[in-house]
């Protein structure tokens, strides 16, 4: 499933230039100040559908091939397969953490939902560091989000055959083969951590324009030391604070390339508050590596106050 996952990084083309964040007051300060993001769990998202949907191609492929299967071996494994997803009742029970991008930096849906009621903000990153900080964590990704059905059923095609592989091949192995491993033997071998890995890149076709790409992380054990818990509206929310620190190595432009001040009442002033936490960290000077980082302001003319 490693080659997978490399083929499918690989698959979604060059990473764009920029790449944008958006999000609150306290998430810019807290970005700034701390340098690093929070990575929300999949199953507190603002839309949990997106998993089922995965999970609903995942099956109805796995269906198909257990109507068209001819060998015993092979429809045995399949129907663990199943039985596995069916197991886990489709609620996710694996802790794995997205954070979201989108190539659009100035996108009126994405104020609406992201914005508050008068003030948000949309970072841009640096596609190829953001490809390089989801490097650094072992087993993380970047990737774009697919939103066509025939393009999530080819994907799916790809996902259940190699999950179908990889349990065949070790299925083969003598219990004395250094390589068995007990261990990895439940039902349908590791189907679930690799599907909800997989089901984050899945999103509805309405959502289209906001071409979004996500960091994600492997399957997350609660007790590794960044992983954390912060107040939502109606109950806990589980989270992990990716580091963008300053020892992962970039090669290119700014990690940092602009903040856009989102719409509100006091734009300039806006735009100044902005420019002075920057300059809190050294980042509006030009002798900042790759230049200092420019605000800007939406053109976006929408009024929610």
């Amino acid at each position: 499933m490693k080659d997978f996952f490399v083929d499918l990084s690989n698959s979604f083309g060059k990473v764009p230039e920029t790449l944008y964040h958006y999000t609150s007051q306290l998430g810019l300060i807290g970005i700034i100040r701390e340098n690093e993001i929070w990575m929300t769990h999949t199953q507190y998202l603002n839309d949990t559908q997106e998993f089922h949907d995965a999970i609903g191609f995942v099956k109805a492929e796995i269906r198909r091939r257990i109507e068209e299967a001819t060998d015993d071996v092979g429809k045995t494994v399949l129907r663990e397969m199943l039985d596995a997803i069916d197991f886990d009742d489709g609620h996710g029970s694996m802790n794995v953490c997205v954070c979201c991008f989108s190539e659009v930096g100035d996108s009126l849906s994405q104020w609406r939902a992201y914005g508050g009621a008068a003030s948000g903000y949309s970072i841009g990153f640096c596609g190829s560091f953001l490809e390089q900080v989801a490097q650094h964590e072992e087993r993380f990704f970047l990737a774009k989000c697919i939103y066509k059905a025939n393009e999530k059923r080819s994907l799916t095609t790809q996902f259940v055959e190699a999950n179908f592989q990889e349990i065949m091949a070790h299925r083969n192995l003598s219990s004395d083969d250094p390589l068995y491993d007990r261990e990895f033997w439940h039902r349908g071998g590791s189907i679930l951590a690799h599907l909800n890995k997989f089901a984050p890149i899945f999103k509805d076709e309405s959502f289209f324009e906001e071409q979004e790409w996500r960091i994600i992380s492997r399957p997350l054990n609660c007790t590794f030391e960044r992983f954390d818990y912060r107040p939502s509206r109606s109950m806990l929310a589980p989270f992990y604070r990716l580091p963008i620190t300053n020892d992962i190595t970039h090669q290119g432009g700014k990690r940092l390339q602009k903040i856009i001040v989102g719409p509100t009442p006091h734009q300039e002033l806006a735009k100044r508050s902005v420019t002075s936490l920057l300059a809190s960290k050294h980042l509006t000077s030009i002798f900042t590596p790759g230049g200092p980082v420019s605000v800007e302001l939406s053109k976006v003319p929408y009024r929610s106050w």
